[in-house]
């Protein structure tokens, strides 16, 4: 028999989970490693403490999991469509703690979804936002902010160029910036490379906007506007932050799109452009 008092407790603790991740998104964090894990275990441990019968398992498993599933499905998996094996880990944990709350062991699971978060969950990230090609780059010109002159990557022939699309209003742009910022610095007395910043005109951004926020936010990055967004276009981006790695001798290497810090960007890069310039 169905227990209505007990159903809506289930569809009212996924949505509460599911508000304290979006809130860890919001406030703290966009690392997944750390959203996955907290999701996880927070379903372990209420279907570890509350008690349902045995009929009701499945039920309590569709109720617990369906905000979650919605909020991935809506959030997450439009940018990382490798993490909807995020989904049927969470129906697990949902089981997982039903089973270990009737045995009274609950310190078992754990590891499981720690191993989880913190080793599957970095390689799905990674290989959904990057892509590894050999290709003809399309015609791509921009503005200098510093100099005030038209470019084209053309310009930097011979030389491994690193290009940085983003905006002044996204805060994943910032934090990938800084990333690119310990790998120049790495590089820094390699002149055969280049880091150029790339403003874009998404949310109404300006070329002042974008000296103003590179000025803020200590990046001293030569720095370019896109006009139109028409070279981002072109590089078939849809977003930003939007990165792509082109070599000496005029190919796109590496394109990069979204930033979640679950990966390890700066380490990945030092090593692209390392190959790049052996």
């Amino acid at each position: 028999m169905f227990d209505l008092k007990k159903g809506i407790l289930d569809f009212a603790a996924g949505i509460a989970i599911t508000l304290l991740a979006i809130s860890v998104m919001l406030l703290v964090t966009l690392d997944l490693r750390w959203i996955t894990l907290i999701i996880s275990l927070l379903i372990l441990l209420y279907t570890y403490i509350t008690p349902s019968r045995e009929f009701n398992i499945i039920l309590t498993i569709f109720l617990v999991c369906l905000p979650i599933a919605i909020f991935f499905t809506i959030w997450i998996l439009p940018e990382i469509p490798k993490l909807w094996i995020s989904i049927p880990v969470f129906i697990s944990a949902a089981f997982v703690g039903r089973i270990a709350g009737k045995y009274k062991n609950l310190a078992l699971t754990i590891p499981l979804y720690v191993l989880f978060s913190f080793f599957i969950v970095p390689s799905l990230v990674e290989s959904d936002l990057s892509e590894f090609v050999n290709e003809n780059p399309p015609n791509i010109e921009l503005l200098s902010l510093d100099t005030g002159q038209n470019i084209q990557a053309e310009n930097f022939r011979g030389k491994v160029l690193v290009l940085d699309f983003f905006g002044t209003w996204c805060k994943p742009c910032l934090n990938e910036m800084k990333e690119l910022k310990k790998v120049r610095d790495s590089f820094k007395s390699d002149s055969k490379i280049e880091f150029l910043m790339v403003c874009t005109e998404f949310g109404n951004d300006t070329p002042e906007k974008a000296m103003e926020f590179m000025k803020k936010h200590d990046m001293d990055f030569k720095t370019y506007f896109d006009f139109g967004n028409a070279s981002h276009k072109s590089l078939g981006f849809t977003g930003v932050p939007a990165l792509l790695i082109i070599d000496s001798s005029g190919m796109i290497r590496f394109k990069h799109e979204g930033y979640n810090p679950s990966e390890s960007l700066d380490k990945n890069l030092n090593e692209i452009i390392r190959s790049l310039t052996e």
